[in-house]
C-alpha cells in the first residue's frame, strides 16, 4: 500500500469529523478569502466573477481560523511534496514552496489564477481535469490519482495527487491536493513494462516449450509452443498434470531426477523423456527442470521442453544406413 502523506492523515481526519479546515490559506496570516483577494494584485476580475464549476453543492467561501491552525501550517511550509489550495471555482488560492519547486513557477505565476489558465496542465488534457476537479467536490472520487504536471521550463513531472475537501460552517470550500513527484517510480515501471514485454516476445516466440508447474505438478503456464507440441489449449493444460502427458515408463526416472538432482541443487541435467499428445501419439522430448525461485515453502517447478522427434529420426537413419552397410 502507498504512504499517504501525514497532512492527508490529518485533513482526512478532521473532514471524518466534519471540522475540516475553517480556512484555505496555510502559508500567511491572512484570515479571510477577502482579505486575500484585496491584497493580491495578481488576482484579476474576471477570475472573481467567475462561476463555480460545480452548482449543485452548497459552497462557501473560507472565513477565519488560521490562528489555531499552526500545526497543519507548519506542515504545509515543511512539506516535501506539493501542497496546493483551490477554492470551490477552481482559483488557487495558496502553494507551498516544495509545489514552486516542484513546477519551477513562482507565488505570481500560480496563486491568484483560475487552474485552468496557468500551464502547468496540458491544454488539451483540461477538459478531463475539469471534470476530476468537479467529481471530487461532488465527492464522487477520493484519489490517489497519478497526473502529469507540466514545470515553467516545459519539462514534466508525473505526481501521485492526494486530495481533500475543505468546508466552513459543513459547507464545502475547495479541496486541498497534495502531489508527490513519481517521475523516477513511472520510469522505472515502464523499463520493467519494456522488460516483460521483450520477455514475453521472447517466451511467445521461443522453439522451445515453456512450462511452468506448481507444487501438485498441475501446469499452470505454458507458451504456445508448448501447447502446440501437445495439440492441447492453455485452458486444457491446466487440468492436467506434467505427469499426464508423460508417458508411463519414463516416470519413475524423472522422480528420480527431480528428487536428486532438482530437490538438491535447483535444476537437472538435460534429459530425455516422451510425451503423449492430446491425439494419443507419443514424441520424444529433451528436458530441463528447475525448482521454481520463491520464498514460498510450497514451491512449483518450471522446465524448457525441446520436441527432438526430426533429430531422432535421423538418428535411426543414421543408424540403420550404418548398419546395413557394415554387412556390404
Amino acid at each position: 500500500m502507498r504512504d499517504i502523506p501525514e497532512i492527508v492523515r490529518k485533513l482526512r481526519e478532521e473532514e471524518s469529523s466534519g471540522a475540516l479546515l475553517n480556512t484555505a490559506i496555510f502559508s500567511s496570516g491572512q484570515s479571510s478569502i477577502s482579505r486575500f483577494k484585496s491584497q493580491s494584485k495578481f488576482f484579476d476580475d474576471d477570475q472573481e466573477k467567475s462561476e463555480p464549476l460545480v452548482s449543485s453543492m452548497e459552497f462557501e467561501e473560507p472565513t477565519s481560523g488560521l490562528e489555531s491552525l499552526d500545526i497543519y501550517r507548519s506542515l504545509f511550509n515543511s512539506s516535501p511534496d506539493g501542497i496546493v489550495v483551490v477554492d470551490f471555482k477552481g482559483n488557487i488560492l495558496s502553494c507551498n514552496p516544495a509545489a514552486y519547486k516542484m513546477t519551477g513557477y513562482t507565488p505570481e505565476e500560480l496563486v491568484g489564477r483560475h487552474f485552468t489558465k496557468t500551464s502547468i496542465f496540458d491544454i488539451k488534457e483540461l477538459p478531463h481535469y475539469i471534470k476530476l476537479f468537479s467529481n471530487i467536490l461532488k465527492g464522487k472520487t477520493q484519489g490517489p490519482f497519478e497526473l502529469k504536471y507540466h514545470k515553467k521550463d516545459n519539462s514534466f513531472f508525473w505526481a501521485e495527487v492526494h486530495v481533500s475537501i475543505f468546508k466552513n460552517n459543513n459547507k464545502v470550500a475547495g479541496i486541498v491536493a497534495i502531489s508527490r513527484d513519481i517521475t523516477s517510480r513511472k520510469e522505472a515501471d515502464r523499463q520493467i513494462t519494456k522488460s516483460e514485454k521483450r520477455y514475453r516476445e521472447l517466451y511467445e516466440g521461443s522453439r522451445d516449450g515453456f512450462a511452468l508447474v506448481d507444487k501438485n505438478g498441475f501446469i499452470v503456464e505454458s507458451n504456445t509452443t508448448f501447447q502446440k507440441m501437445l495439440g492441447y489449449s492453455e485452458k486444457e493444460l491446466k487440468h492436467l498434470t506434467y505427469q499426464d502427458i508423460t508417458v508411463g515408463k519414463w516416470q519413475q526416472t524423472e522422480n528420480d531426477i527431480i528428487k536428486t538432482q532438482v530437490k538438491t541443487r535447483g535444476f537437472s541435467d538435460v534429459y530425455e523423456k516422451e510425451y503423449r499428445r492430446k491425439n494419443g501419439t507419443v514424441f520424444p522430448i529433451e528436458i530441463r527442470t528447475y525448482q521454481l525461485d520463491t520464498d514460498d515453502e510450497s514451491k512449483g517447478m518450471w522446465a524448457f521442453v525441446r520436441d527432438i522427434s526430426d533429430r531422432k529420426q535421423k538418428d535411426l537413419k543414421l543408424f540403420s544406413f550404418t548398419f546395413l552397410s557394415s554387412y556390404q
